[in-house]
């Protein structure tokens, strides 16, 4: 049989990173703990509004759901990765939606940032209401960030 490593624990781990002069190490660092706040957080309460029948209490989605939803209609257009659905919630309400995509981006930058306007404007209508899109309708936010890839072809010649 052979023997397993032992392996250190994880404040040992966790030490041994911080101690290393790493440039870079503090960005990181915050990162990862942005994205495990993110995580652990249990999420807003959006309303749904303008339902066409009337129903007793408040119909309400979570954040992360809204979320999920909008990052699986963006991810149906092959041109960009979206890496970020940031939502503003105040009282309840969307209020406002952020969208960072990266890649390598063909066509026009102002075509595609309609593109992705008009699906967010889509999805919401479908999930909270028609009264919702028109609080939304100037406050989606989309940042296109261009990755350069490098063709190998072109050098050759």
């Amino acid at each position: 049989m052979t023997e397993q490593p032992s392996v250190p624990p994880k404040s040992e781990i966790i030490a041994a990173l911080q101690s290393r002069s790493e440039t870079g190490w503090e960005a990181v660092s915050e990162t990862v703990r942005e994205q495990v706040r993110a995580a652990s957080r249990p999420g807003r309460l959006l309303r749904i509004t303008g339902s066409s029948s009337p129903v007793p209490g408040d119909l309400t989605v979570r954040e992360q759901a809204m979320r999920a939803l909008l990052t699986r209609a963006l991810r149906a257009d092959a041109a960009y990765e979206t890496s970020r659905v940031g939502l503003d919630i105040d009282r309840r309400e969307l209020t406002g939606v952020q969208i960072d995509l990266r890649g390598t981006i063909d066509a026009e930058l102002r075509v595609v940032v309609h593109r992705v306007r008009r699906v967010v404007l889509s999805v919401v209508r479908d999930v909270l209401g028609e009264a919702q899109v028109d609080l939304l309708t100037h406050t989606v936010d989309v940042d296109l960030s261009r990755t350069v890839t490098t063709d190998p072809d072109r050098g050759a010649r």
